[in-house]
């Protein structure tokens, strides 16, 4: 028997960790290369060459089951309070928190503290302290597979589940519970995604730069005056709102400099899609929606999220729940004009080299070192962090 070869190269892994988490005799575990991008590692001495982990694998699968969405919506949280606390128009939010009262679990990805550094990884719960967590954008790989287990279990035992992650999450998911009645699945619209070890060099710099430890940073703080991209870093103490465009790590994100490779050829970047649910920003709501902002309907003063229904069990699950959202019909030529992931993948820009090669030969150090110089040096970067970073007191 040959010998099992699970990636060729870095365009061939989503990180989802599907493999690892099926593999009958625990010889795969997921391992980060030096830029912090996770890979499966196989330990041949326990590999009994059973072929699980290809067939598990959506890059070595024949076909990736995917459905043209049924229906679109604009759509937003009735909860004022609930849709503040989320990155966007609060659909998950309204969505998970119904689903919890009926007396099922979600999983999600939350941000954690862990020996001092930020852990972004998947959780399963079935109450709101959960479901708060889990609330807000995370520009990070999160570790889906360590909530893989458990929602085995929660299927197989008859409770529903509802996920919420990437589309390559949502279809790692599928795959090892066989997609069974009660797993609802919820993809957002994704760009990419970096490494979580990128993510914890970048906050190291910027708490050099603060002069504090973090407790919590956020990427999308609405209370910000930058509609959608002003980010909050809080300390014990304090609470800084940031500018995007002053933050490295958050500009290159946006800028599509520091995906994984396989991002730029993503197979779930079409208009096909593999959950049952598609949700993410309705960027460019004021153009596709011009009628409806006329008449009163949509209000740009909030945020507003899109809704494609992808199954029969997608437009079930949005019809038992709809009562929690304003939703305004839509379509998916709409809903992709400016969200360009729901047609193709992101271009790998030429700068990602440059940018990956200086994080490798010299650390963050160098990567923020560079992005300064493109912000017009040293002096005017700190020159602008000081008229733009507002620093409050908490508990004032």
């Amino acid at each position: 028997m040959s010998e099992i070869i699970l990636v060729n190269n870095e365009k061939d892994c989503c990180g989802c960790g599907a493999c690892a988490n099926e593999c009958p005799k625990q010889a795969i575990s997921m391992k980060e290369d030096d830029c912090g991008f996770l890979f499966p590692e196989i330990d041949h001495d326990k590999c009994v060459e059973c072929g699980k982990c290809l067939r598990i694998c959506a890059y070595k699968k024949d076909k990736i089951e995917k459905h043209e969405p049924l229906e679109g919506y604009a759509a937003i949280n009735n909860d004022t309070d609930m849709e503040r606390k989320s990155a966007s128009g609060g659909v998950f939010s309204a969505l998970a928190h119904a689903f919890i009262k009926s007396g099922g679990f979600i999983s999600g990805a939350i941000a954690k503290q862990e020996n001092g550094s930020f852990v972004i990884e998947h959780i399963v719960g079935n109450d709101n302290d959960s479901l708060e967590k889990m609330q807000g954008s995370k520009y990070v790989q999160s570790n889906s597979f360590v909530a893989f287990p458990r929602i085995k279990e929660l299927l197989n035992s008859g409770e529903r589940v509802l996920f919420c992650g990437t589309p390559c999450q949502v279809d790692a998911v599928k795959t090892i519970t066989g997609n069974p009645n009660n797993l609802i699945t919820i993809d957002l619209i994704c760009h990419g995604v970096s490494s979580q070890k990128l993510f914890r060099d970048f906050i190291s710099r910027l708490e050099r730069d603060l002069k504090c430890r973090l407790l919590h940073f956020s990427f999308r703080d609405k209370a910000g005056k930058e509609k959608g991209f002003n980010a909050a870093a809080y300390s014990e103490n304090t609470k800084y709102e940031i500018p995007h465009a002053l933050l490295s790590y958050y500009k290159l994100f946006l800028n599509g400099i520091i995906y994984r490779e396989n991002c730029y050829s993503c197979p779930y970047a079409c208009k096909e899609r593999v959950s049952d649910i598609t949700i993410g920003d309705f960027w460019g709501i004021e153009e596709q929606h011009k009628e409806e902002i006329d008449a009163g309907e949509i209000d740009l003063g909030k945020y507003w999220s899109c809704i494609l229904e992808n199954t029969d069990k997608g437009k079930e699950f949005l019809k038992e729940y709809n009562g929690l959202l304003q939703l305004i019909p839509s379509d998916y030529k709409k809903i992709a004009f400016k969200n360009k992931q729901l047609r193709e993948p992101s271009i790998m820009p030429q700068k990602r080299k440059k940018y990956l090669g200086l994080y490798l030969k010299e650390g963050y150090k160098a990567v923020e070192s560079e992005f300064r110089k493109n912000m017009g040096g040293p002096i005017k970067f700190w020159i602008k962090r000081k008229i733009y970073i507002k620093r409050h007191n908490l508990g004032e």
